[in-house]
């Protein structure tokens, strides 16, 4: 995308003399065909052709090869991930021909890899900046981070019914957790009578159809309760064998 001045030496006769430049690409910008030296923009590498002539006839032709740099060109995918407290970004840098990186949370530099995780404030906008360079060029992208309740980054899932009849299909009814709450998710179920059914507070995030008691549940309507930190989801499952 940059521009580039050429201009011929010449020897011998040069009364008179007409100039024709010529690309190899016919989409390039020169600023002229007829001037002795030119400004080219080009985006491709290629030749440039210049035919001379003299006042008496006399032609000669010359080519210059234009190369180029490759750009810098930054990108990048991120996976916000839920935590305890805040959540937790997962950089996945898709950047190409760029050396080094530099990561702005906020306008404050919190990296230098290649592929960082760092911690967000979740409940608030969160800015992104990537800068990337390589010996001659830089490039930048920025992704702003919208604010997020825990509710919509745990993407729990839909499952509504589960079968522990131990086919190994659907044998666990597993709600679904995006991120990492070992020790700090309260995770219940109680039967329809409102008694208590299954209760884990230490990661373990699925229920095997047995009751506190050791027994299989019978078939049913289970209602679950998820508590993590400040966020309390409740909901249904029917149990089927």
């Amino acid at each position: 995308g940059e521009s580039v001045v050429l201009a011929p030496i010449l020897q011998g006769d040069t009364n008179g003399i007409s100039y024709l430049w010529s690309s190899s690409n016919p989409n390039n910008l020169l600023s002229s065909v007829t001037d002795s030296a030119i400004k080219v923009t080009a985006n491709t590498r290629q030749y440039f052709t210049l035919e001379i002539r003299n006042a008496l006839g006399c032609v000669d032709t010359d080519s210059i090869y234009v190369n180029m740099k490759q750009p810098a060109e930054v990108d990048f995918d991120y996976l916000n991930s839920p935590r305890c407290e805040n959540s937790i970004i997962e950089i996945q840098n898709t950047s190409t021909f760029t050396d080094e990186y530099i990561w702005k949370l906020n306008g404050k530099v919190v990296s230098r890899d290649r592929n960082p995780d760092f911690e967000i404030n979740n409940l608030v906008d969160n800015t992104v900046t990537l800068i990337g360079t390589n010996l001659t060029c830089t490039d930048s992208t920025t992704e702003v981070i919208a604010a997020s309740g825990l509710r919509n980054l745990l993407q729990l899932k839909d499952a509504n019914v589960f079968t522990p009849n131990g086919d190994g299909l659907n044998d666990i009814f597993d709600p679904g957790f995006e991120g990492e709450f070992i020790g700090c998710v309260d995770f219940q179920i109680f039967d329809r009578w409102g008694e208590k059914v299954f209760d884990s507070n230490i990661g373990q995030y699925g229920w095997d159809g047995v009751t506190l008691r050791g027994q299989p549940a019978k078939v049913g309507v289970y209602f679950y309760i998820i508590r993590i930190a400040n966020e309390e989801i409740r909901g249904s499952v029917y149990l089927s064998r």
